[in-house]
């Protein structure tokens, strides 16, 4: 059985993917199958099998009469049963459902004996995937769409409920969470976090991570893309000032939907240098000459432009209250932009 150091020396980049995204795979099949109790907990949260007992990984598998190659291949027992599954990686690129089909199709023909096929697409970027079309693709195979938050924090789990001679994973297993931390993919995001954007958003992708994890979620949930109407233009991203905006809106003029966060708010509802959190903030903004007006979107929208932000604002929503001691600031924020952005849907549905 080769070394884990020796599996990862065997990853070879390619023209598709990052260097990132291939280490991260080799490292991530090797810690599973060296640490049982690892390889067991997560592959059987990946099936929705209770008792796996255990898990043969392999990286980057080539098939015949195939030209895809799949990040992962794993074959799983839970006594006697057989499963299978495919892991498709994402951490610096998105994923494509063409892809994924293809993928789907080569599950459906392998292993006649399996009990179950799984494809399993974790990603770090939020895109919204048509589960339910890519789970009618073959009956005997599901389809699943995870972020690597989610698995940071089964693998943080197992990391606390280790116990006997698994301890000796320990360390490893810690610098697998601490790797998934510096490169965005799990972890909290912590009041001490919040308070290093405030400081360090140009630095370290600290805005970029609160546009990925806290507002891209919301905004695929309310469902905007469906009912934007015909735009111009794409969509800007200023992520390390952790904000963005969607393409001109051309039934409203050309205006378009920002949102993100403010570093520099101090007024007498929001002061980061007292509250050291940032206010999140969506905007209305740029009605072009002859375009019409944006309806107000609900009464908490303050009419622009707003001392502090552009000029050309024309509608404003701003978190108006901090946190509640001990909410959970990704579930305060993603409440804040969800309410918002549907709030913006209801007047772009009703057009």
């Amino acid at each position: 059985m080769a070394s884990i150091f020796d599996r990862i020396f065997r990853y070879r980049p390619s023209g598709r993917r990052t260097p990132r995204e291939d280490y991260f795979t080799e490292l991530f099949a090797s810690v599973l199958e060296k640490c049982e109790y690892l390889g067991t907990a997560i592959v059987g949260k990946l099936i929705d099998c209770n008792n796996v007992t255990k898990v043969v990984p392999e990286a980057q598998k080539n098939f015949i009469n195939s030209r895809r190659r799949t990040d992962m291949y794993a074959t799983a027992w839970e006594g006697r049963q057989k499963h299978v599954l495919v892991i498709e990686s994402k951490i610096d690129s998105v994923a494509d459902e063409n892809q994924l089909a293809d993928y789907i199709d080569l599950l459906a023909a392998q292993d006649e004996d399996a009990n179950s096929r799984t494809l399993v697409c974790i990603t770090k970027k939020f895109k919204a995937l048509n589960v339910p079309v890519l789970n009618e693709l073959h009956p005997n195979v599901t389809f699943k769409h995870l972020k690597w938050s989610q698995v940071y924090g089964w693998i943080r789990e197992c990391v606390e409920e280790l116990e006997g001679a698994n301890l000796t994973w320990e360390g490893l297993l810690k610098e697998l969470l601490a790797l998934m931390e510096d490169w965005n993919m799990g972890g909290p995001i912590s009041a001490r976090s919040m308070r290093a954007a405030l400081v360090y958003h140009n630095f370290l992708g600290s805005g970029a991570r609160l546009v990925q994890e806290l507002i891209e979620p919301a905004w695929w949930e309310s469902g905007n893309d469906g009912v934007l109407g015909p735009t111009r233009g794409i969509w800007r991203r200023y992520y390390p000032n952790g904000w963005q905006s969607s393409p001109g809106l051309d039934n409203y003029g050309g205006a378009r939907i920002g949102m993100g966060f403010r570093f520099d708010r101090r007024d007498d509802v929001w002061n980061v240098d007292e509250v050291e959190l940032p206010s999140a903030a969506v905007t209305i903004t740029g009605v072009g000459e002859g375009g019409n007006p944006f309806p107000q979107p609900a009464e908490e929208w303050e009419e622009g432009p707003v001392p502090g932000m552009d000029d050309d604002d024309q509608w404003v929503r701003q978190t108006s209250q901090p946190p509640r001691h001990g909410e959970s600031l990704e579930d305060f924020y993603h409440a804040f932009f969800l309410e918002a952005f549907t709030e913006i849907h209801n007047v772009l549905a009703a057009d």
